[in-house]
């Protein structure tokens, strides 16, 4: 069984992959890691900054230029500099980065070797000692997806859902259309079904992915695509499909309210912000549905971290802190005595 884990990434956040690769060092893990970059300068700035952390550890940085070519023999520099200015272009589009990382993230999952692949963000880290292998055969022994519904979040999510969801052309799309899978921030990644997603999307478009997503006007996210494709083909895949606001609310009772409050006035899932909201008074209720679900992820902002320290503690999980720009804030936190 081969393994990987895959960060696209930018100069903006070597220094946060510099602190992953430090941990990684530090906990002894071996799983092979795949660094994205966007072009040579960036390559050889991250291969700088790195180098005296790289004995030992299986480490290599690929241009999106490099994965692209093996699809697209005429593409260069220039087209990948022309996707960011076709997106800057376009009014409906927050910015262009989220549909550019999409490109970058999906023809990387397609282009490595592996049979499983933990994909992350840039701004991601281990929070404590790992057995990465132990995450992989946990997750695959029973596969799953969280998701919660735009109205239970905030409906200004369904454009992204849309924008994501229409490369699928599937006849039961209505059924997802009001499905927010951004709940799922442990992106584990099956290769089997990546290439199945391609097969299967390209054939009914009749053009690439790669055409797709740059002519798309709205605003792509490549989870979304990725688990509402396994969502609409479930009977080949059989992924448990978790409401998260319905199970959370069979943990907090009468607390859910009050937890719950608020975490609508961002444009993101509420599993992602998991700790916000955490006081005193929810704090064990919370707890046990993390070591019930075995919850191995957080993002750890706009919380009280004295919570999220306390219960990195008292629980074997959270073992991931994904996707946040304050993560030399956070290590330095969660280390620190007392």
């Amino acid at each position: 069984m081969k393994r990987l884990i895959v960060i696209p990434t930018w100069s903006g956040h070597f220094s946060h992959n510099r602190m992953f690769l430090e941990n990684y060092k530090k906990y002894d893990v071996t799983v092979p890691v795949k660094f994205i970059v966007s072009d040579e300068h960036e390559k050889i700035e991250l291969e700088k900054l790195i180098e005296d952390l790289r004995e030992g550890l299986d480490v290599e940085i690929v241009q999106i230029l490099t994965i692209l070519k093996k699809y697209f023999e005429n593409i260069d520099i220039d087209s990948i500099e022309n996707i960011k200015k076709i997106y800057l272009r376009n009014s409906n589009i927050t910015s262009y980065k989220h549909p550019y990382q999409a490109i970058k993230k999906i023809y990387s999952l397609r282009y490595f070797e592996y049979d499983q692949a933990l994909l992350l963000d840039s701004e991601s880290c281990l929070s404590k000692s790992t057995d990465v292998d132990t995450l992989f055969d946990e997750y695959f022994s029973d596969p799953y997806i969280f998701y919660s519904s735009h109205y239970e979040i905030n409906v200004g999510l369904r454009k992204f859902t849309n924008a994501s969801q229409t490369c699928l052309r599937n006849e039961n799309l209505s059924v997802v259309r009001d499905m927010w899978f951004f709940e799922n921030f442990y992106w584990m990644i099956d290769k089997k079904i990546v290439e199945e997603f391609f097969i299967v999307t390209e054939k009914k478009l009749g053009r690439t992915i790669f055409e797709e997503f740059i002519d798309n006007p709205g605003e792509i996210f490549e989870v979304i695509s990725y688990y509402s494709f396994i969502f609409l083909n479930n009977s080949s895949y059989n992924y448990r499909i978790l409401n998260f606001p319905k199970i959370i609310s069979s943990y907090l009772k009468e607390n859910t309210d009050l937890y719950m409050r608020g975490k609508s006035h961002r444009l993101a899932g509420f599993l992602e912000f998991l700790f916000e909201n955490v006081n005193r008074e929810n704090y064990s209720q919370v707890l046990k549905f993390i070591d019930d679900y075995k919850i191995r992820f957080a993002r750890p902002e706009s919380c009280d971290m004295s919570m999220y320290k306390k219960a990195l503690k008292e629980t074997e999980y959270l073992n991931l802190i994904v996707a946040s720009e304050s993560l030399p804030q956070i290590l330095k936190f969660v280390n620190s005595e007392d």
